[in-house]
């Protein structure tokens, strides 16, 4: 079982490099399919979809490989599936919202801009031009990151992340036990005793002092 998490990590960790990397597996099969431009929005909702997918794969698939090159090679081929679906779930889903987003963007940014007599446009310039081109970016960016806590909350992830945190508060914020240690004085300590020889070697005793 340790093992099969392994190499989860291994598919998302390969799926986001080759993501970054702009190497698609569907492009390669069809030269018509657009391929998405990497970005930090994509590689939010990539990486997601990658540990989704990857909590669907057979444990028992390993088994039927006898040798370690046979079990590289069924690793290889799940990669291969793996990143092909998650780019066509990306191709259908993602770029459908990414347009919708794109055309509310517009239209709030051009009510927005046309308001007031163009007030936005005539005081601050600066701000005008940010929500016209680049208020889009930012919202993609939220947007991805909403669909990625979604698809994390959804695999149950949320409670050992919780589980990590509190652990590491925990540690942080305990304080620090030392061992009460009872202070005496050296005079305290010999007071009243005395040693008596013995066949053995020597004996501390104490009197009383009442």
């Amino acid at each position: 079982m340790e093992s099969h998490r392994v190499e989860n990590l291994c598919i998302v960790g390969v799926g986001a490099i080759m993501h970054l990397s702009n190497l698609s597996v569907i492009s390669n099969l069809n030269n018509k399919v657009t391929v998405l431009v990497p970005n930090a929005a994509s590689l939010l909702v990539a990486v997601s979809l990658l540990a989704l997918v990857t909590q669907w794969r057979p444990v028992g698939i390993r088994l039927v490989a006898s040798t370690r090159s046979q079990q590289m090679f069924l690793l290889l081929l799940e990669l291969i599936v793996i990143m092909g679906l998650v780019e066509l779930m990306m191709v259908q889903i993602w770029v459908p919202m990414l347009i919708a987003l794109n055309t509310v963007c517009g239209y709030i940014s051009h009510d927005l801009l046309m308001s007031n007599n163009q007030y936005l446009v005539r005081n601050t310039p600066h701000f005008a031009y940010w929500l016209r081109c680049q208020a889009f970016y930012l919202a993609r960016f939220l947007l991805a990151f909403a669909v990625a806590s979604a698809i994390l909350l959804s695999q149950g992830w949320q409670s050992d992340i919780l589980k990590c945190f509190q652990k590491t508060a925990t540690r942080a914020g305990a304080p620090t036990q030392e061992p009460a240690i009872e202070e005496r004085s050296v005079s305290q300590l010999t007071r009243g005793a005395r040693y008596k020889p013995l066949d053995g070697g020597q004996e501390l005793e104490k009197e009383s002092n009442c």
